[in-house]
C-alpha cells in the first residue's frame, strides 16, 4: 500500500509499505480523507514538542484527522463510513478507566505519538472502539473536521453558558473558526481576533465579527486558539473580571512575561483543553444537523501522490481558509 512518510525534518515522500494486519480488538479502515493541520506541519519541520519530550521520532506516518470506510473487524459492517478518534489509551490507568484517554501517560496518538502510524495511507489498523459512524447528512470529506471540532466543543463547554455574552476567540485557524461557530450557535456575540486579513471574510461568513485586537477587559469568556506568546498576553488582557478562559493553542515553547496577577486580581478561571474525549458522537451529530459548516474551512484538496504539494500549500501564507485535505482512493 502507499503511505505518506516523514523521514527527517523537511523530508516527505510517498512510499510503498506492506498492508497492516489487525489485532483481535482492531478494525481495518481504508482512509478516504485526511486533514492536514499545524500539528502535521510541526511534525514535518521537526519542531513539534513531542520530539523534545521523547514520545515522537522519525520516521512518522502522519494523519490524525481521518475519515474512511471499514474494511473488516469490529462491530461495524464492512463499508460503514467512519471517522477515527485518534487517541488510544493504555486501557489500564485511572484516566482510561474514567474514559479520559487524553490524560493517559502512555497514550498513543494516530500519526503523532509513540510510533502509532497515521491515516495518510491506503489501509490502517486501529482499535475498533475508536471508530465513530458518520451519520446521514454528513460527508466523509466534512467529517475530518470533527477531530479538531471536539477540541473546540470541549473548550466552548468548559467556559460555560455564553448565551447573550460577548466572547472573544483569539485566532482564526481551524480551531478558532470552529469554536466561533459553536459559540454563535449558543447565542454568544463573538469577536474573532484575525492576524491574517484574508480570514476576515470567513469570520463574517460563520456569523462572528473580525477584529484586529480584542478590547481590554471586555469579554466574559475568551478562547485562545492561536498558540503564540502574543495570543496568550492578549487573552489575559481581554478577559473581564470574573471571566473564563479556555486555552487550546499549543505553544512552541515557554511563554515569557505571563501576567499571572491578571488571573488573581481579576478572579479569572482558566483551563487548558486537550482534544474532546466522549464528544465525537455529539460533534458528528452537530455536523449532520448543520450546527456548524465544515466545508467553508477547507482551502484545497490534493491526492495522496501530491502530498508534497499539499504540504507546500499548508505552509503558504494568505490562505482564505485554513484546512488542507488529502484525498485517498477512489
Amino acid at each position: 500500500m502507499r503511505a505518506l512518510r516523514f523521514s527527517a525534518p523537511g523530508t516527505a515522500s510517498v512510499v510503498d509499505l506492506d498492508a497492516p494486519r489487525r489485532a483481535a480488538a482492531e478494525a481495518l479502515v481504508a482512509p478516504r480523507y485526511v486533514g492536514l493541520c499545524g500539528t502535521d506541519l510541526e511534525l514535518f519541520t521537526g519542531v513539534m514538542p513531542y520530539f523534545a519530550a521523547g514520545v515522537a521520532s522519525y520516521p512518522i506516518q502522519p494523519g490524525h484527522e481521518v475519515s474512511g470506510t471499514v474494511v473488516e473487524g469490529g462491530d461495524l459492517p464492512p463499508g460503514t463510513e467512519v471517522m477515527i478518534d485518534p487517541v488510544f489509551g493504555c486501557g489500564a490507568c485511572p484516566a482510561c478507566a474514567a474514559g479520559l484517554a487524553t490524560r493517559c501517560p502512555d497514550r498513543r496518538e494516530l500519526g503523532i505519538r509513540r510510533g502509532m502510524p497515521g491515516g495518510a495511507c491506503e489501509l490502517i489498523a486501529v482499535p475498533a472502539a475508536n471508530l465513530h459512524p458518520v451519520p446521514g447528512g454528513a460527508s466523509l470529506r466534512e467529517a475530518i473536521l470533527v477531530e479538531p471540532g471536539v477540541t473546540a466543543l470541549n473548550a466552548v463547554e468548559r467556559v460555560g453558558d455564553v448565551a447573550g455574552e460577548r466572547v472573544a476567540v483569539i485566532g482564526a485557524g481551524t480551531l478558532g473558526l470552529l469554536a466561533a461557530q459553536l459559540l454563535v450557535a449558543r447565542g454568544a456575540e463573538v469577536d474573532v481576533v484575525v492576524v491574517e486579513s484574508e480570514r476576515a471574510a470567513l469570520v463574517e461568513q460563520v456569523g462572528a465579527r473580525p477584529t484586529a485586537s480584542a478590547p481590554v477587559e471586555r469579554y466574559a469568556a475568551v478562547i485562545e486558539a492561536a498558540g503564540t506568546p502574543a495570543s496568550v498576553h492578549a487573552t489575559l488582557a481581554a478577559v473581564a473580571p470574573g471571566g473564563r478562559i479556555a486555552v487550546i493553542g499549543v505553544q512552541p515553547g515557554l511563554v515569557d512575561g505571563v501576567d499571572v496577577n491578571a488571573l488573581v486580581l481579576k478572579d479569572v478561571s482558566m483551563c487548558g483543553v486537550l482534544n474532546g474525549p466522549g464528544l465525537y458522537g455529539r460533534m458528528l451529530d452537530e455536523l449532520a444537523a448543520g450546527g456548524f459548516d465544515a466545508s467553508v474551512l477547507i482551502d484545497s484538496e490534493f491526492e495522496l501522490a501530491d502530498a508534497g504539494a499539499a504540504l507546500e500549500r499548508l505552509q503558504a501564507p494568505g490562505r482564505a481558509a485554513p484546512k488542507v485535505v488529502l484525498r485517498i482512493g477512489a
